[in-house]
């Protein structure tokens, strides 16, 4: 770790292309009076393609295609056939703030502060969230905070790893005045920042809604993990590091 800190940016050069895997796990629970809960659980799964089509000063053009989605319910595992293929056009500055996107991501790339950070140091982002409230569309815009910790350096396969932890606190949510939803959040991000790409970024989203009538459960859990060691990425050998040498919107 530099003295003056490490600065958590993407380096990346135009015709680079990285694979990501995405893995989605949402577990819902419905209690009503009486009566046993109802549990569903699906699994989403898609492979990410990650293609840098220009590189200019301080930014990057991407574009992101979705592969071999599919979702899992109980037993029966089903294609998405309106993700499958879908192109998504991304413009994005080096610290991973985005600007521009020409559709919904089903994920969300990490961004940083374009300090240097030292070590435990915390920053904070905010996540506007839109939650419907009934059938006829009718729905209220929250802002959720975040913190993220630059949590540790370590050392994956002789390269340098910034773990970063994230917490949201548990935030109370008034829907009406006979409901309210409860949100937390923690996950951890670790990103290679000698070589300025994302590793592996994980979050896990627990709410509960609490109404007269029911209590509805979610657990939602988010991974994404590049498919290629590091040394191998983008199908090259990457410079050495002394011995040896990386995303869902819910």
């Amino acid at each position: 770790m530099q003295k003056d800190g490490i600065t958590l940016e993407y380096k990346m050069a135009a015709g680079e292309v990285l694979h990501y895997k995405s893995e989605v796990v949402s577990v819902q629970t419905v209690q009503e009076p009486g009566a046993e809960p109802a549990i569903t659980e699906s699994t989403l799964n898609i492979t990410i393609e990650q293609k840098v089509v220009r590189a200019i000063e301080g930014s990057y053009e991407l574009e992101i295609t979705i592969s071999d989605g599919t979702v899992k319910t109980g037993s029966q595992v089903l294609p998405l056939e309106n993700l499958n293929g879908q192109k998504i056009s991304m413009a994005m500055k080096r610290n991973g703030d985005i600007y521009n996107v020409s559709a919904n991501m089903p994920f969300s790339q990490p961004s940083f502060p374009t300090h240097p950070l030292k070590l435990h140091e915390s920053w904070k982002t905010i996540n506007p969230i839109k939650i419907p409230l009934n059938e006829e569309g009718h729905i209220k815009n929250y802002d959720l905070e975040y913190t993220h910790t630059l949590s540790s350096v370590e050392a994956i396969q002789g390269y340098d790893v910034a773990v970063v932890s994230i917490d949201c606190p548990k935030t109370d949510l008034k829907l009406s005045e006979d409901a309210h939803q409860t949100i937390t959040a923690q996950g951890k991000t670790k990103f290679a920042h000698t070589l300025g790409r994302l590793v592996s970024s994980y979050v896990h989203t627990h709410t509960v809604v609490d109404a007269q009538e029911y209590v509805v459960t979610t657990d939602i859990k988010v991974s994404v993990d590049l498919e290629e060691p590091l040394r191998q990425a983008n199908n090259h050998a990457l410079p050495s590091s002394g011995e040896e040498q990386f995303i869902l919107n819910i």
